[in-house]
């Protein structure tokens, strides 16, 4: 049966897996341990020697090397220097240091560097030299203009031009106001007129402006 002491309780886990003692202390048997098939075989021999619910389904406690070998599957001797570094971390009082100088500027460090000249100037100096001219674009279409619609607008209106197109194919429609209108025509006057005898002329007494003679 190895190092196993099984006069002593054998716990299981909720996974299955079994909590012995082994060389006098706690052990996890895990499903791949070689030891599983041993306990797992002697656990359904002897079921009275087996106590559900071990204290292992909860987190493994901390406070010693062993049971967090025992809970993770690694060494003693890792867990324990893992441990001794995170207790050494943990007693460390970590206090805020003092405020540090404030950092130089890039035109700080550039005269540090040799560069002379003010601040402006070394500004000036980070720009690059022009780039080439581009190419020249295609030429556009040539644009259109055409005359759309002439509506005759109200008297007294102004006259206005609308676009009804785009700025390259112009349709341009026109509103022209009517004229006013004129004065009636009334036709001429017929003042007074008189019978005459034949061969009779107007006087200038009486002057008529229609005669009429008689037929003869």
């Amino acid at each position: 049966m190895g190092e196993i002491d099984y006069t002593l309780p054998i716990t299981v886990r909720a996974d299955g897996s079994y909590v012995v003692t082994k060389s006098g202390l706690p052990y996890h048997v895990t499903l791949n341990d070689p030891l599983y098939s041993e306990v797992a075989n002697y656990s359904a021999n002897n079921p009275g020697s087996v106590l559900p619910d071990a204290p292992f389904t909860e987190p493994a406690p901390a406070g010693t090397a062993v049971e967090i070998a025992q809970e993770t599957g690694e060494s003693e001797t890792a867990v324990m220097s893992q441990k001794a570094v995170t207790d050494a971390l943990s007693a460390i009082e970590l206090t805020p240091g003092e405020g540090g100088q404030p950092g130089k500027s890039a035109y700080e460090i550039a005269v540090e560097q040799g560069f002379t000249g003010t601040k402006a100037q070394w500004l000036a100096s980070l720009k690059g030299a022009d780039g080439d001219d581009g190419q020249p674009g295609q030429n556009g279409a040539a644009a259109t203009v055409t005359i759309g619609t002439v509506t005759t607008g109200a008297a007294g209106s102004n006259a206005y031009v609308t676009n009804s197109g785009t700025t390259s194919a112009a349709v341009l429609n026109f509103t022209i106001p009517k004229g006013t209108d004129g004065a009636s025509y009334t036709g001429p006057s017929i003042g007074t007129y008189a019978t005459l005898a034949a061969a009779e002329t107007a006087s200038a007494a009486s002057p008529t402006a229609l005669c009429f003679y008689p037929e003869e």
